[in-house]
């Protein structure tokens, strides 16, 4: 009796089930890449606001706006975070200005709300003075870079303020930092920790910094990187965006719209070239003697012998 032939899965079932295979595998690499660079969960936040945008109407790339994928990467410590006088005063920058943008805890919302600003300056505690030191401050020039109601940037108490000058992607942009606003905040039972902290604001408030001072243990991290565009995916899909929204810039959907495309043309038309390829391929295949007559064409015999003897002289 004849084996039964096995049954197979139909070849186009085949070729999907490996295209979903290797599509959850490059996902998985990506985001366990993602995992061990940032060192956090999530690694990354879409931008919901524009408040750390420099153009109102415009998005730029290695700027945040509204609708980017900024990848966070862990900074748990005050020495893993570069203040915007730390960055100007040895000349690094990110996201288009000085010093690092931080992913925080929003201290007046509900968990898991988080905000995307630059840091401007820490605020150490002075539990000597009961106030407030800014020694990185004196890096920079006084009265160039900024100036202050006090003598000095240490031991500043409720009453004093200090100036950081041409601040932002604006010219002659001053911001007036009033320690008062700080000292609501403070837990004197427990200092240093929730007496210090960072005083935040998005490049686009200038000059009106957050009036919450960030305390470490509020901090996601620091951003790294960003995938400019693709979050307002998310935006419209899960709220509150409608596509082509005016919270975010034009150019920026206009972006978004022509990645979309390329993403859905491009392997398409790999697909397509493939295919051909390989038609023309099995056609050489099942003609291999037409190929071998095209490549060797006979030679010319030439004109036939004379068969007759040639008559003796």
């Amino acid at each position: 009796m004849p084996q039964e032939e096995a049954r197979r899965l139909p070849r186009s079932l085949v070729n999907f089930l490996r295209d979903l295979a290797i599509a959850f595998l490059l996902v998985a690499i990506v985001f366990g890449a993602l995992f061990v660079f940032a060192r956090t969960w999530p690694p990354m936040v879409v931008v919901e606001s524009g408040s750390m945008q420099h153009s109102n109407a415009e998005s730029f790339l290695g700027v945040v706006d509204t609708g980017d994928i900024v990848i966070v990467q862990t900074a748990p410590r005050r020495q893993d975070i570069a203040t915007y006088v730390q960055g100007r005063t040895v000349g690094s920058s990110n996201y288009g200005d000085f010093g690092d943008v931080i992913v925080f805890q929003d201290p007046d919302g509900p968990p898991g709300r988080w905000i995307i600003h630059r840091a401007l300056v820490f605020l150490a505690w002075n539990e000597t003075a009961n106030g407030f030191d800014i020694p990185t401050l004196e890096s920079l020039e006084r009265g160039r870079d900024w100036d202050s109601s006090a003598a000095t940037p240490f031991g500043l108490v409720s009453g004093d303020t200090v100036t950081l000058m041409n601040v932002g992607f604006r010219p002659n942009t001053d911001v007036m930092i009033r320690m008062s606003d700080f000292f609501n905040d403070l837990n004197l039972t427990d200092c240093p920790a929730s007496c210090e902290g960072y005083v935040t604001m998005g490049d686009n408030n200038a000059p009106g910094y957050d009036r919450d001072l960030v305390f470490q243990n509020l901090i996601l991290g620091r951003s790294r990187g960003e995938l400019p565009w693709f979050g307002l995916l998310k935006l419209t899909f899960a709220g509150p965006f409608a596509w082509g929204d005016a919270r975010a810039p034009a150019n920026s959907w206009s972006a978004l719209t022509v990645s979309l495309i390329l993403l859905v043309a491009g392997p398409i038309g790999l697909d397509v070239g493939f295919s051909l390829l390989a038609a023309r391929r099995e056609k050489r295949a099942v003609n291999p003697d037409e190929q071998e007559e095209n490549a060797h064409p006979e030679a010319d015999e030439g004109p036939p012998e004379d068969d007759e003897e040639t008559p003796a002289k």
